[in-house]
């Protein structure tokens, strides 16, 4: 073989190798000039990422006037309107101000503590140096006595033991100080550049705070577009969109069952709000329930002794769930009597006894539940059992059950719930607290088996699956809101300035309202699908609110609720009171005209409604009785012919069956002469126009207004 025709390839291999080498030193060594530049800029992301829920709070506090008049008597008020409502920008730099002066505080305290340490170094120094030459003579002489004990009594050669000499001792020392001097100065440039470097940190972060949005869109652009849709698998949620938006952007989901309750940072603005939508077509779920994997078969210790532990798995979480779907099938929790209710032989405000079925181990019942039927005024009270005596058969709960009410021997009704001894039947669960704050699940799936092989769903702790907050200018739509602890969707904090969109969306399974609009003026609710539910829609606090073409029903409470309103009161024969006023939970979406008695403890005793021809709103603005008991009550009713009407009713003391009522126009005031009713009309809201005379029974005896 020609050895020469080798030599050529062999040299361009080596030549290559070297080349590469030398390129990945040069790539490192570039790489590492720039970590530093990486990491300062990462650290001023997550700065800004962790005060951001501060700015946001700032930003959305208004300053009552007695904090702003000193403001207002030194700078006028320019400055005092601005500190009352702070902007974002006014928000961002009080809350950086506050970082450094935290930081200067910090810094300026630490500095007496090095002056303090470098003056004792010194002083140390000093006196070390002062003994020098006496502390050098007797080491010398210590070295001399013991190279003389070597020679002499050992043996050893003098020419193996050589001494160093004084001078070079005292070169030793000096260069030793010299040392000591580089690295304290070098320590001290080590300070300025942390300081300098934390102060770069902080305006970078303020730069991302102020445009964050436009610089991950430009970061996003340097990404090559075959890798960008893999890149952008790692962002994929919501909240990550949600928190970074701003004025005009929309937010398209892609389908997909998202576990989180996004939160909204930034306010859209008028004409340029904010939208959060389905892709067209696409069933995207937003879920207020975690995924509950890694289920173990109970053994009969950990079931408690319950003869189907066999059937019954469980898994240990970090929070409490009050509701487990299956497949998005509702599960029951475990419940004795399994179907029908216990009477009870009396309680408490805080108690209930039953000698005849509470015949358990003492604490048997701690941590268990218990729902209340108060039969009198139908009213139910689920509440958490905290003790349990055997011997007295009593339960006591976590919170009165209502007011001064107390259990009604042979009248009130109740079960037991969420035991684990109590499981014995597919579809059955229950939860109990463990030490560390976890919480033990136990289930006996829909159709046996073990749980992991179906989707097991346990709702997490929250007011509102997506809370609206005091965000405004938002646009929701076309979303599955499903399996809250609290409302669906919705604002409960006032402070917003309100024009937020519900539409298209389908709102269910949800421990409370479907939505939830307080505090939330100008909101329109359109082309919703609000089922199954606590509530349907409730808005409350608000005003011009716009809710159309939704389709409510299958709700605890169904229907659009909105507040009610106690406009007159009266004190009637034996203590009992009456109030009058409008209720938005009669017969129509609108209010109707409401009167209800109320006995000397405050207890409701019935409620009367009065929807008028018109169907929509009716509200009564008075009310009054007579010695007997019977109760008249006006206000206006709106008429078939498209306006309000003078309306007045009158209602048994006993049962509150309108005896009759009568409309014509609105009213001034009330009063009852010789057991006749008077009631003053009025004209355009002012002027009185005489009076319509009533009977007990609300017919009209006289009506004396002129031109009747």
């Amino acid at each position: 073989m020609n050895r020469s025709q080798l030599l050529p390839p062999a040299l361009s291999v080596l030549l290559t190798l070297a080349v590469i080498i030398y390129l990945v030193e040069k790539l490192g060594s570039a790489l590492l000039a720039v970590s530093g530049v990486i990491v300062m800029l990462g650290l001023a992301w997550l700065l800004a990422l962790i005060l951001r829920p501060l700015v946001n709070w700032v930003h959305t506090r208004t300053l009552t006037d007695e904090l702003l008049q000193p403001v207002r008597r030194r700078w006028g008020d320019r400055w005092a309107d601005r500190l009352a409502h702070p902007s974002l920008g006014l928000s961002i730099a009080l809350v950086y101000a506050l970082l450094i002066t935290l930081i200067a505080i910090v810094v300026l305290a630490l500095i007496p503590v090095l002056i303090e340490q470098t003056r004792q170094l010194s002083i140390t120094i000093q006196e070390q140096a002062s003994n020098l030459p006496a502390n050098l003579q007797r080491l010398s002489e210590l070295i001399n006595s013991a190279r003389t004990f070597l020679i002499e009594q050992l043996n050893i050669d003098p020419a193996a033991i050589v001494l160093p000499r004084p001078e070079e001792l005292i070169n030793q020392l000096t260069g030793f100080g010299t040392g000591l001097v580089q690295g304290a100065l070098s320590l001290l440039g080590g300070i300025a550049a942390t300081l300098g470097q934390f102060l770069l940190i902080v305006f970078l972060s303020v730069l991302v705070m102020v445009d964050g949005a436009r610089l991950q869109q430009q970061l996003w652009q340097m990404i090559p577009h075959r890798y960008e849709a893999d890149v952008r698998m790692l962002f994929a949620t919501i909240n990550k969109a949600t928190t970074t938006v701003g004025p005009g952007d929309t937010v398209i989901v892609k389908a997909g069952i998202y576990r989180e309750s996004p939160t909204l940072t930034n306010n859209g603005q008028d004409g340029k709000p904010i939208t959060l939508k389905a892709a067209p077509g696409e069933r995207v779920i937003v879920s207020g329930a975690d995924r509950l994997t890694g289920w173990q078969v109970c053994t009969p210790e950990i079931a408690k002794g319950n003869p189907n532990y066999a059937n019954v798995y469980y898994v240990d979480i970090a929070f409490k769930p009050d509701r487990l779907v299956q497949d998005e099938f509702d599960l029951e929790k475990s419940r004795l009597p399994d179907t029908g209710w216990y009477i009870c032989e009396g309680g408490t405000t805080t108690t209930l006894v039953d000698a005849t079925h509470l015949t358990q181990a003492d604490d048997y019942w701690n941590n268990a539940e218990i729902f209340v039927w108060d039969t009198s005024i139908t009213a139910q009270y689920p509440k958490t059992i905290t003790d349990f005596d055997a011997a007295t058969h009593t339960i006591t709960v976590d919170s009165v059950w209502n007011g001064t009410v107390v259990p009604e021997a042979g009248k009130d009704r109740y079960y037991l719930l969420n035991k684990v001894e109590l499981i014995n039947a597919p579809g059955e669960w229950a939860v109990e607290p463990l030490d560390g704050g976890m919480y033990r699940v136990y289930l006996w799936a829909r159709d046996g088996g073990n749980p992991d092989t179906r989707l097991i769903e346990a709702s997490r702790p929250g007011s509102f699956v997506i809370n609206l907050g005091t965000r405004s200018y938002w646009v929701i739509d076309g979303l599955e809101i499903r399996h809250g602890q609290g409302h669906g969707i919705g604002t409960w904090s006032s402070g917003g300035l309100g024009h937020n969109t519900i539409q298209n969306c389908c709102i269910h399974h949800n421990r409370g309202m479907g939505i939830y609009g307080r505090f939330n003026d100008y909101s329109v609710y359109r082309r919703n699908y609000v089922v199954l539910n606590n509530g349907g829609i409730t808005s409350a606090g608000s005003s011009h609110v716009l809710i159309e073409e939704n389709e409510v029903g299958w709700n605890d409470y169904d229907g659009v609720l909105r507040n009610d309103d106690a406009k007159d009161i009266v004190l009637g024969p034996g203590g009992t009171l009456y109030a009058a006023g409008k209720s938005y939970t009669g017969s129509t979406g609108a209010s109707d005209f409401l009167v209800v008695k109320l006995d000397t403890a405050g207890n409701e005793q019935w409620v009367s409604l009065y929807n008028g021809p018109g169907g929509r709103t009716d509200e009564a603005w008075g009310v009054t009785c007579d010695t007997l008991g019977n109760v008249y009550a006006g206000g206006s009713a709106w008429g078939t012919g498209g306006n309000h009407d003078f309306a007045v009713a009158s209602f048994s003391p006993v049962s509150g069956m309108s005896g009759g009522t009568s409309t014509a126009r609105r009213f001034a005031g009330a009063t009852v002469v010789r057991g006749v009713l008077v009631w003053q009309a009025i004209a355009n809201g002012q002027s009185p126009m005489g009076a319509v005379l009533l009977d007990i029974t609300g017919r009209k005896v006289a009506d004396l207004r002129p031109g009747v």
